[in-house]
């Protein structure tokens, strides 16, 4: 039998979770029927990325200017890969307050 490892996550993170494995599954069928490797990413303006982070506009103005998050720059317009956002996010995630990630799965 194997291991089952059980972890928390919000509402939010389970969305992009799923909407990312959606995303990747869809590549993947449309590749292996095409017989074509594609690379499928969505870039987000700063208004999108906002409403897709929730995190304000300002602060994602901040964030770019002291190089925090990823973004790419389009003359002057700011764009935001989906994919890099979800994955710095989760390279963001904290523990709750006195947990380290093995004691925050064990008391699931």
């Amino acid at each position: 039998m194997q291991d089952l490892i059980l972890i928390s996550v919000s509402q939010h993170e389970l969305k992009c979770l799923i909407e990312q494995s959606v995303i990747k599954a869809l590549d993947s069928a449309s590749s292996q029927a095409s017989g074509v490797d594609t690379i499928q990413n969505e870039y987000l303006n700063i208004k999108q990325a906002s409403e897709f982070t929730h995190i304000a506009v300002a602060t994602l103005y901040d964030y770019t200017h002291k190089r925090k998050i990823p973004f790419s720059k389009v003359g002057k317009r700011l764009l935001f890969s989906k994919q890099e956002l979800v994955e710095w996010i989760f390279k963001h995630k904290r523990n709750p307050k006195g947990e380290t990630g093995e004691q925050a799965n064990q008391d699931i």
